[in-house]
């Protein structure tokens, strides 16, 4: 196995179990090997600090799956599939559409795997995983019998590695949609043509908490809706229910869920461009008793943190507008340069221009099947804060 040895100044790191060399931080590393082949990392010492996959032109030249020197064979890859699988087992009581696998949160970087009620979605976002997708789909199909696997290796990241999006069916027939359920709530699924994989499932928690802090005839608006999660949780509570988002198959799809679920009268879907829609929902004195606000990533890397603050602000603003006083507001964020503080910072200014007093009521993660390493910071992305109005 070829070698690359890092710099002294990215040994202490690596030993502390990060999981990524980035290509400033590579003394030597061997001519001619191509993307996704299996290195070994040395210290300048000549100390092993792990195995992993590498890649000559990415930001990122190494992405370790082992801190030893190991063969990934196919016993190997087997074992990590049938540690990510028993980690979840006991999540299926309450769902069974779960994130199998979640790329360096189950030290398998760049696959996820998803379930939904036996249908699994694949994803591949580096060279590496893509040169072992055939032996994946294998051991998934031993491990798991899936009625179908269906890829959706669809994702920017791939662009990073030089990668062409795929998508298709890999084993079985994935049907157009596929009906799932969490927590008692039923939602129709869109593997092949939904936003991501298809579902959001990293909001599970969020979704119950947000849902059991609301009562029965509530004015409840879900913004950013997608199929309507956070919607369809609080109808199902007896609230009243507005789902607004741009994209029309997605709103389809949450009116389908709300039939799916018995609460067609008290959820209504609006398509709309939410930056547009809340000031002028807020202008014409719409009045919430909660709202949930879960944008798509408003930015991609860190120098965009003072655009990603003023966007937040921007949605914030008409959202504590238009709650009552007591109202509540959830807050999320799944991307990975608006951290905690942001969020919070983003929520105070907003706060504090529109002259309202914020409690935290909650703060939210990931859902446990997107397991997030201590010592990977990266591996967590999704972050949220519920606050409740104060009143006068």
């Amino acid at each position: 196995m070829e070698r690359v040895v890092v710099r002294d100044e990215a040994v202490k790191k690596i030993r502390n179990f990060y999981l990524w060399v980035f290509a400033d931080e590579v003394r030597d590393q061997p001519a001619g090997l191509g993307p996704g082949e299996p290195v070994e990392v040395r210290s300048p010492r000549g100390e092993i600090l792990g195995t992993g996959f590498y890649h000559p032109t990415a930001r990122v030249t190494v992405r370790l799956f082992h801190h030893k020197r190991i063969e990934p064979d196919a016993a190997f890859w087997r074992r990590r599939l049938q540690q990510a699988l028993a980690l979840r087992e006991p999540l299926r009581a309450h769902s069974n559409g779960l994130r199998l696998v979640y790329s360096e949160g189950d030290y398998l970087p760049g696959l996820v795997v998803d379930d939904f009620a036996d249908h699994l979605v694949i994803q591949c976002r580096t060279t590496g995983m893509d040169r072992i997708q055939p032996l994946i789909v294998e051991l998934l199909q031993k491990l798991r019998r899936p009625a179908s696997i269906y890829e959706r290796s669809d994702v920017p990241a791939r662009q990073e590695e030089g990668l062409a999006f795929r998508t298709g069916q890999l084993a079985g027939v994935t049907p157009p949609r596929v009906r799932i359920a969490e927590h008692g709530i039923h939602f129709w699924v869109d593997i092949p043509g939904g936003q991501k994989t298809g579902f959001f499932s990293d909001q599970r928690d969020a979704r119950r908490h947000f849902a059991s802090l609301l009562r029965p005839g509530d004015r409840v608006l879900d913004a950013f809706s997608y199929t309507g999660g956070f919607g369809l949780y609080a109808a199902r509570m007896g609230a009243a229910v507005t789902a607004v988002d741009k994209d029309e198959a997605a709103l389809a799809l949450a009116a389908a869920n709300a039939e799916l679920n018995e609460v067609t009268a008290r959820f209504e879907t609006v398509t709309a461009d939410l930056f547009a829609w809340l000031p002028e929902a807020a202008a014409a004195g719409r009045v919430f008793d909660a709202i949930s606000l879960d944008p798509p990533a408003l930015i991609k890397y860190k120098n965009q943190q003072n655009k990603g603050r003023g966007l937040l602000m921007d949605l914030i603003r008409p959202c504590l507008r238009m709650l009552r006083p007591g109202g509540l507001l959830h807050v999320s964020s799944c991307a990975y340069h608006v951290g905690p503080e942001l969020l919070r910072e983003a929520a105070r200014i907003a706060a504090g221009e529109t002259g309202k007093r914020l409690l935290v009521a909650a703060e939210t993660v990931q859902a446990a099947d997107h397991p997030y390493f201590l010592q990977m910071p990266e591996t967590q992305y999704l972050k949220g804060f519920t606050y409740r109005v104060l009143p006068d």
